[in-house]
């Protein structure tokens, strides 16, 4: 056995000495140490290296760096221009074979072996002696030499870490080490690469578009770009004009009268009912625009689609509690792709309201009557009242893919002009919170934007975007289009019959539960894969544990009362960025398409919290709050055509409300605690429809159905129900 240190032996001179042969690990033995290391080098059959025994080493050379054994087996055009740390792992090829030189005192030696030999000594080193054949003895030599924990953040600082305690868990639950070793990954784990799949056409696009990389000529575009996007956006929402004045900007549902009784007593806050006109402005696409929550119009419920009542005798008369610019569409003032301008007239009371399918908009009628309507003016003139969010959505888009693809800016700058740009499209141009755009709201919401997409770039981008770097037609196939895609989700994803994820909407669309399912099953797939990915990595138990910790917490805060867990858009996009930050082509598509998502999310949306009270998610629907009955029926009303009565309020309901509200024609007519109503002064030749609900301070809860009483004196009682 040859002891570890130094081995006298002559030096020849320069001229005459042997020329050095290369080593697997990059450096060089003479002719003369090779024989001397030949002699006294004891017989190995096999090392954990998977060297066989005549291979030798030379340690005079440095020890090799990450990933340094397999650099030549790797395209060069893979490799990124930032090494990302969190995903490169050093093999146990790499830890064991970097053993540092020992002197005849076991000291590290600081000199290599050709230094060394013009004081007249050399080192021959056997390595494999260096190192035992069980884990454990490869362990203690992987200890003196680690990668900082910056390298490697959730990583263990050493291979010998990994795999003693691994042995030692092992150890302890020999039952569920098959499964903890499964989990752990693969040792040494696997860092994974990209490839170009066309490397010369790739190469050929880098060649041709170098000269345009230059960060002046970035500059002098990004101004332009934002020129042009201010102009357009200008344009588009502050230049319209009508014959009758300056437009007033709507929203898609904006309506002159509001749901049950929050007009107050006979509509007193929604005035006035006629002798006005306005100007007004709709933007596109709201056709589409849907009910979510239950609609009483008379004695009919409304669902899942538009709100247009009437609009089918000549004049065009609608009841004011319509969309306003459904309406218009219906009446035919514009189209829906770039909306338009409009002057409506409110002529006050209209009775029996037809219903007609015009522009593919299908209105509802109403039998009776109602104190507030409208009717479009024909001779109005309109002048920039187009929408142009399509133009600006081809402009921003075909400004994305030349950027990409043409000027080739550094990773981080590209990953911020696809934040900066998502944000400010949806803000300003594809889904606004208002009509016009709020620049001033829209600025408070970008700055803590910011903030997200900095984390999204540590935790997931700044690993796999780099790589792509001089790959650029992959470059912008895997993420120019997923963003827009994930940016205009309302737009892309507006076919599917999910609108909330709650047990009502599901259950009540059609198709709603199929959606779910295929979607359930797409996103499994889609999470099978990445965990497939991080445990190659061996992150998988590490990254399981912060999850777990986040699930935990989302339990524990369900189980305060009042509270409802709500998984937004940007919350989900959230969660799952950080498992996109692998090197794979699956996880540049994803985070392409979660950063869309996130962008729409808050941009739209704002950053609604992930618990929220059931009063918020209300919105506009029943309250469950229970309902009155009436009293009267048809052999009642028979005998007293005059008053319709209803029943007083249960013992159980005393403490909560102490009043009634009373909807005529879906018109508040009373609010106080009477038990009935006298009919007197009511047009009794249209059908009258009642509902009733229970009041406290202003505030109603749930309205029962409608009751009906036509001209003929037939009252039908209120079926089952809430509205």
């Amino acid at each position: 056995m040859v002891r570890l240190g130094s081995k006298q032996s002559t030096t020849p001179p320069a001229a005459d000495r042997p020329q050095a042969v290369s080593t697997p690990l990059g450096g060089s033995l003479s002719q003369q140490q090779q024989e001397s290391a030949e002699v006294d080098r004891p017989q190995v059959a096999y090392s954990p290296l998977n060297m066989q025994e005549d291979q030798t080493l030379d340690w005079s050379a440095a020890p090799p760096r990450l990933g340094e054994h397999h650099r030549d087996s790797v395209n060069s055009i893979s490799k990124p221009a930032e090494t990302p740390g969190l995903h490169e792992r050093q093999s146990a090829h790499d830890l064991i074979g970097a053993v540092p030189r020992l002197d005849a005192n076991g000291a590290h030696s600081e000199h290599f072996a050709d230094k060394d030999a013009s004081a007249g000594s050399s080192d021959t080193l056997t390595p494999i002696e260096a190192m035992s054949e069980d884990l454990e003895g490869q362990g203690k030599v992987a200890d003196q030499y680690t990668l900082p924990s910056s390298h490697i953040p959730l990583l263990p600082s050493s291979l010998s870490a990994l795999v003693n305690g691994t042995i030692d868990r092992q150890r302890r639950r020999p039952r569920f080490a098959k499964i903890e070793r499964y989990l752990r990954g693969p040792l040494p784990p696997v860092q994974h690469t990209i490839s170009p799949y066309l490397p010369k056409v790739e190469a050929f696009f880098a060649r041709t578009f170098r000269p345009l990389s230059h960060p002046f000529i970035l500059f002098v575009l990004y101004a332009a770009w934002f020129v042009g996007f201010v102009l357009l956006v200008n344009k588009s929402w502050f230049s319209a004009n009508t014959s009758y004045g300056q437009p007033t900007p709507l929203d898609d549902t904006s309506t002159f009268w509001t749901r049950n009784d929050l007009c107050g007593p006979q509509g007193i806050l929604c005035r006035p009912f006629n002798d006005s006109t306005l100007a007004f402005r709709c933007p596109a696409n709201t056709k589409g625009v849907q009910l979510l929550n239950d609609r009483a119009v008379g004695n009919e419920i409304l669902i899942y689609q538009g709100l247009v009542v009437g609009g089918g005798d000549p004049a065009g008369t609608y009841r004011a509690d319509s969309f306003i610019c459904q309406a218009a569409l219906h009446r035919g003032l514009f189209g829906d792709n770039k909306g338009g301008c409009g002057v409506l007239n409110q002529i006050g009371t209209y009775g029996n309201y037809l219903a007609s399918e015009q522009n593919g908009i299908q209105s509802t009628a109403f039998p009776g009557s109602f104190p507030s309507s409208f009717v479009f003016a024909a001779d109005a003139t309109t002048t920039n009242c187009e929408d142009l969010r399509d133009y600006i959505l081809i402009y921003d888009l075909l400004m994305t893919f030349i950027v990409t693809f043409v000027f080739r800016p550094p990773a981080p700058v590209l990953f911020w002009t696809f934040g900066i740009v998502g944000f400010w499209h949806i803000t300003m141009a594809s889904d606004p919170q208002g009509a016009p755009p709020q620049v001033s709201t829209a600025i408070g919401l970008f700055l803590p934007a910011c903030f997200f997409l900095y984390a999204f770039w540590r935790c997931a981008w700044r690993w796999v975007l780099p790589l792509f770097s001089v790959a650029v037609l992959e470059q912008t196939l895997w993420y120019v289009g997923p963003f827009w895609i994930g940016v205009l989700l309302n737009d892309t994803t507006g076919w599917i019959p999910i609108d909330r994820l709650t047990a009502h909407d599901i259950s009540q669309r059609p198709g709603g539960l199929a959606a779910v399912i295929v979607l359930v099953i797409l996103i499994l797939i889609l999470a099978v894969n990445q965990l497939r990915v991080i445990r190659k990595t061996g992150l998988l138990v590490d990254y399981a544990k912060y999850y777990l910790l986040g699930v935990i917490f989302i339990l524990l805060m369900m189980a305060i009362p009042g509270l409802s867990f709500r998984f937004h858009h940007y919350i989900a996009a959230t969660v799952f960025m950080p498992v996109t930050g692998f090197p794979t082509r699956m996880s540049a598509l994803l985070q392409a398409f979660l950063l869309g998502t996130f962008l729409n999310g808050v941009a739209r949306w704002s950053f609604d919290g992930l618990f929220q009270s059931i009063a918020e998610l209300q919105g506009d629907g029943a309250f469950g709050t229970g309902s009155p009955s009436f009293n009267t029926t048809a052999a009642s009303f028979a005998a007293d055509p005059t008053v319709i009565a209803w029943n007083p309020i249960p013992s159980d309901q005393i403490g909560q409300w102490e009043m009634f509200s009373l909807l005529i024609n879906d018109v508040s007519v009373y609010v106080g605690p009477a038990l009935n109503y006298t009919l007197a002064g009511l047009d009794r030749t249209l059908p009258l429809f009642f509902r009733l609900a229970f009041s406290e301070r202003y505030t109603s809860g749930d309205f029962t159905r409608a009751a009906t009483l036509f001209p003929n004196n037939t009252f039908v009682p209120a079926p089952s129900g809430i509205s």
